[in-house]
């Protein structure tokens, strides 16, 4: 156990409400219970910004329209560089995409959580997700880990 609570950006760029943002709210809360600092940023009208305001916790609104939104990077790393946090977990796909830019620009490790089973292209894009910013990849499920190791993600 560390020796002092962490601060901790989780980003989740969805707008709805699904398994995934349940994941991420029992996490929340689970780090919340052994002293740790968590900060969502979520887009301004998704249900989890919501949830998680009705639920104490701090949160930051970013728009975040598609996975090439700059400006959505910019605030982000903007975010990052304000809070200050020990890590920044990114939840989503579009998370992952837009986090990882904000992480390259403000200096952050992030942790990433995949948790759809779609295929994954070797290439640029991968190793920009899932390089030297990040610190670890979590899969959900076997078939999972199996797409990220054919995808040459460690």
């Amino acid at each position: 156990m560390n020796s002092r609570p962490l601060v901790i950006t989780h980003v989740d760029a969805e707008s709805g409400f699904s398994g995934g943002e349940v994941q991420v709210f029992l996490l929340l809360e689970g780090l919340r219970e052994r002293g740790h600092r968590c900060v969502l940023v979520a887009p301004p009208s998704s249900r989890a910004l919501a949830h998680a305001e009705q639920r104490g916790f701090e949160v930051r609104a970013l728009a975040m329209r598609n996975d090439a939104d700059l400006g959505a990077v910019l605030g982000l790393s903007r975010a990052l560089r304000e809070l200050a946090p020990d890590l920044v977990h990114l939840h989503t796909g579009r998370a992952a995409w837009l986090g990882a830019l904000a992480c390259r620009r403000s200096g952050h490790t992030a942790i990433v959580t995949r948790r759809m089973e779609r295929r994954i292209k070797r290439g640029l894009g991968t190793r920009l997700v899932y390089g030297s910013r990040t610190a670890a990849v979590v899969a959900i499920a076997p078939a999972i880990r199996d797409e990220l190791a054919r995808a040459g993600v460690a």
